[in-house]
């Protein structure tokens, strides 16, 4: 069986603490991207995590054709923006919740 090719985007501390080691550890998934706006942090995730890639512009990960999901753990304000295109371009997305600051950010 094929594996799931997941990116995630934020590489703060819950993205370390539990989702980057869950991916990897998990038989059935691969980390193929990471995303941060810090290039550093992104590469330095890389790096541990043994991830393909590393990137800074998470429009990039939503336009790969070898992502087929997405593990958003963004801060809470830049989410909206990222959940809608990439839903839209038949990526699941596993969001942190909440999903938006507020209610209008979701609408």
């Amino acid at each position: 069986m094929r594996k799931h090719r997941v990116a995630v985007i934020g590489c703060g501390a819950i993205a370390r603490g539990w989702h980057c080691p869950n991916i990897v550890s998990n038989p059935r998934t691969e980390l193929k991207v990471v995303c941060d706006v810090n290039a550093t942090v992104a590469e330095g995730f890389r790096r541990t995590f043994n991830a393909e890639v590393s990137c800074t512009d998470w429009q990039d990960v939503v336009d790969r054709s070898d992502v087929d999901l997405i593990v958003l753990a963004t801060h809470t304000n830049l989410r909206s923006e990222v959940i809608l295109p990439a839903l839209a371009a038949g990526k699941p997305v596993f969001v942190e919740k909440p999903l938006a600051s507020t209610l209008a950010e979701m609408q």
